[in-house]
């Protein structure tokens, strides 16, 4: 199989990471594999773990600082944005969202988009609500 310019494409990564995005230097890959933040050169296809993430925790994007990521962390009544520097391991909550209605909630996030200055948020979520009839007069 070759591409448009005849060559024969190279594959970036054997298995479909979780979450990918190009990093700002243009030449390494940030991969969600795992649980795991992994640096993937895009030249010679070498990798290195840069930092395991907590359990349910997702990239949402690019902070404005080098080497910060946004995450997302969702439980059922809430969702966490951290910031995160990947160079020193240290984390900041950066925001937490609780819907005001939390009779019945159970959040399932659809997306996250923020701004890298951290301070517009755009993300969907649902509320997924069930009812539960009790009669005692059927047949």
């Amino acid at each position: 199989m070759t591409d448009d310019l005849g060559s024969t494409p190279k594959m970036l990564v054997k298995n479909v990471p979780a979450w990918a995005d190009v990093m700002r230097d243009g030449q390494n890959l940030l991969l969600l594999v795992d649980g795991t933040l992994v640096q993937h050169s895009i030249k010679d296809g070498s990798e290195k773990k840069l930092r395991s993430l907590q359990p349910g925790e997702v990239p949402v994007d690019w902070a404005k600082e080098p080497d910060h990521i946004f995450t997302q962390i969702a439980s059922a009544t809430e969702i966490r944005i951290d910031k995160v520097d990947l160079a020193s391991d240290q984390r900041e909550t950066w925001q937490t969202f609780t819907p005001k209605h939390q009779q019945g909630a159970w959040l399932y996030v659809l997306q996250v988009s923020i701004t890298p200055d951290g301070r517009w948020m755009l993300f969907n979520y649902q509320n997924q609500f069930g009812h539960f009839y009790a009669s005692d007069t059927l047949r």
